[in-house]
């Protein structure tokens, strides 16, 4: 797979940026050159893809029940940068993903935004059985997808389009 180039301003930060990501020249075929003068950063293939994410949520207790119930944990409640948040449980600093759902002036519930796939495992059935139960409706059973093992998705309390995926 090819490294997808991201564009960014030299300045201090950038120049120190954190190890897990490798400094190259400029290209001639820079994507922003107003902003580009002397780097672009690739992500390895040892670097998670995906780092944080949020769920957006319109009315935020609704969604915390939702999600503890089809999960069987708890989130917990915090706010970042005026964005009411719950989020998941995650040890931070362990490189593990986490993430919240999130209820703010960037935040907008949709069927057609960005696709997260939670993690069901050891078997997506068990999260998926407790979906329309607890106010959601699966749009896409379990689903083989072969030896990466199964997904599934799931339109949650809030109108979001989410995705299931486990290995058995």
């Amino acid at each position: 797979m090819a490294n997808i180039p991201i564009c960014v301003y030299e300045s201090a930060m950038w120049q120190n940026y954190p190890v897990g990501l490798s400094v190259y020249p400029c290209l001639s075929d820079c994507l922003v050159p107003h902003l580009c003068n002397t780097k672009y950063l690739f992500m390895k293939t040892t670097d998670n893809s995906l780092n944080w994410f949020e769920i957006s949520v319109a009315e935020m207790p609704r969604a915390k029940k939702f999600y503890e119930s089809i999960f069987g944990l708890a989130l917990e409640d915090g706010e970042v940068a005026g964005t009411q948040m719950a989020f998941f449980p995650t040890d931070g600093g362990n490189g593990k993903i986490g993430g919240a759902l999130a209820q703010g002036p960037f935040h907008k519930p949709s069927i057609d935004g960005s696709k997260v796939y939670l993690n069901a495992n050891p078997n997506l059935s068990t999260v998926l059985d407790k979906v329309e139960k607890s106010g959601g409706k699966v749009v896409l059973p379990k689903t083989s997808i072969g030896d990466f093992g199964y997904m599934a998705f799931f339109i949650d309390s809030e109108g979001n389009v989410v995705g299931l995926h486990s290995n058995n």
